[in-house]
């Protein structure tokens, strides 16, 4: 069985998963110029659909030329130069995912210059505290094996600015994945019992998380920090000092189980 073919089984059964969650689904969807991750990018805009999301799919110019608008669902438009939408839509939404963001997008949102709608889009659901997934397929130049070194560095240096704001960052074949596990994975969507005194709980196994990743991110860990007490995490993966400062700041323990990441 290929790995593609894989991919696509584990797809079809979030989807499933998706489907039978009645809690609030909405988001805007935003795709800047980049080529790399694309495919797996407009996939998450045809899954959100099928997972019965209400969503609103912008492009920027940028994409426009270089075609993603035409690989999209027929709903998708462009995204219009001026910034009186674009504040429309920071308003409207509180969940916005990039399933495609190029280095000048998020270096621009790094230097907080939100010169551009989609820059705009962004930088203002990040002040605001608003959830914001992103792509780094098309921005991380250490995936780029003959970029040089120094563009590799500032490329870390723009992701971790980034994920300071609040982003949280994963592969563009992995968005899907990450959000509809946070949200079955938040304590808000559990069902808990009632004290008599009318406090609801959580269940015993809902306030330990598993994170399954080789890199966990400030972002990975959000979802978790109300409600969980501690967070199960494979020996051998990587925890990064934000994340491990966000779990400390929230009292949360974290702890090592076997069989690592192969």
């Amino acid at each position: 069985m290929t790995e593609t073919l894989i991919d696509r089984i584990v797809e079809e059964v979030l989807v499933r998963i998706d489907q039978k969650d009645v809690s609030e689904k909405k988001a805007l969807l935003i795709y800047t110029g980049g080529t790399m991750g694309r495919s797996a990018g407009i996939r998450v805009a045809e899954n959100l659909k099928r997972g019965g999301w209400t969503t609103e799919t912008v492009v920027t110019e940028a994409a426009r030329q270089i075609g993603t608008l035409d690989f999209l669902p027929m709903s998708a438009e462009a995204l219009d130069s001026n910034f009186g939408s674009a504040k429309l839509l920071a308003m409207e939404h509180n969940r916005i995912l990039v399933p495609v963001m190029t280095i000048t997008t998020a270096s621009k949102i790094a230097k907080m210059i939100w010169d551009t709608p989609a820059a705009y889009l962004i930088g203002s659901a990040l002040s605001q505290g608003k959830e914001v997934w992103a792509s780094k397929d098309a921005c991380d130049f250490s995936l780029r094996e003959k970029a040089p070194m120094a563009m590799k560095e500032m490329s870390r240096r723009v992701i971790h600015t980034l994920e300071s704001f609040g982003v949280r960052w994963c592969k563009s074949d992995e968005l899907y994945r990450d959000l509809i596990f946070a949200k079955v994975a938040s304590p808000e969507q559990a069902r808990g019992s009632v004290q008599s005194d009318g406090v609801k709980t959580l269940p015993e196994l809902c306030r330990i998380a598993r994170i399954d990743k080789r890199v966990i991110t400030r972002g990975d860990v959000i979802p978790y920090l109300s409600g969980v007490e501690q967070i199960q995490i494979p020996r051998g993966t990587i925890l990064t000092a934000l994340a491990d400062e966000e779990l400390k700041k929230n009292q949360i323990q974290w702890v090592w189980v076997d069989g690592g990441i192969k």
